[in-house]
């Protein structure tokens, strides 16, 4: 099995790149997002982390693997998590 290097620059374990389905062009991902035992959606995420609701789903388009994406704080905003 070939495993694209995506997966690996991505910050994805090889655990994670063997068993996550590859989705086909144009199709929906789920909006879900578990970390550290808790689920919730990329707009959640985002509100914990200042007044962006859409602040997750940028980051992770931009190409940041999902730790980063949900614990890095914006410059000049206050964490809820």
């Amino acid at each position: 099995m070939i495993i694209p290097l995506l997966f690996f620059s991505s910050g994805w374990s090889v655990k994670e790149a063997i068993e996550t389905p590859i989705h086909p062009p144009g199709a929906r991902r789920s909006a879900l997002i578990t970390f550290k035992g808790e689920t919730k959606t990329k707009k959640q995420w985002s509100l914990l982390l200042g007044d962006n609701e859409a602040l997750v789903a940028n980051r992770i388009k931009q190409g940041w693997n999902i730790k980063r994406a949900i614990t890095e704080i914006p410059r000049g905003y206050k964490c809820h998590i």
